[in-house]
């Protein structure tokens, strides 16, 4: 059986925004439970992914929802999934997330928006080594992460049943 090229597509594409997520994750730890996370205070993160945009969770979680339809056979829907998430997202950060977090963390994340980009890395960043530790082991990130990989299957099990 030969698997479709629009089928790998979606596995990249969800597999990239699974890694950005999880590697989100390792910085942030907002799923990590509270007995690891001792040694983080509440804090802004500005390290790892969070130096080059400030919604790398959100990134990861629109390249996972454009990927799915491709996985399922769907092409004609990622266009739409990447648009719509894309668009809510948007709204979510700058009408709720933003000013929350400068009310939060004051003139940090104040300074912070004027330096790191929202959505899309500045190329002279990219080409910077970061030299951040990561806070938590990567299999911790993705232990509390696993759900998004049990999302796959329903899309996965459609493709493999209904396809041509």
């Amino acid at each position: 059986m030969v698997i479709g090229t629009v089928f790998l597509l979606g596995i990249v594409w969800f597999t990239l925004g699974l890694a950005i997520r999880i590697w989100a994750q390792q910085y942030l730890g907002y799923r990590i439970p509270k007995k690891y996370r001792k040694a983080q205070r509440k804090k802004l993160v500005t390290t790892g992914p969070y130096r080059l945009c400030r919604n790398p969770v959100y990134i990861g979680n629109i390249l996972i929802i454009t990927g799915l339809p491709l996985m399922a056979g769907a092409p004609h829907v990622a266009p739409l999934s990447l648009v719509w998430s894309f668009l809510t997202y948007n709204v979510v950060v700058s009408k709720y997330e933003e000013p929350h977090q400068i009310e939060k963390f004051g003139p940090a994340y104040a300074a912070y928006l004027r330096n790191v980009p929202r959505w899309v890395p500045q190329p002279q960043v990219l080409r910077q080594r970061p030299g951040d530790p990561n806070p938590f082991p990567v299999w911790l990130a993705f232990k509390f992460e696993i759900h998004n990989i049990i999302w796959t299957f329903p899309f996965i099990f459609r493709y493999l049943l209904l396809k041509p």
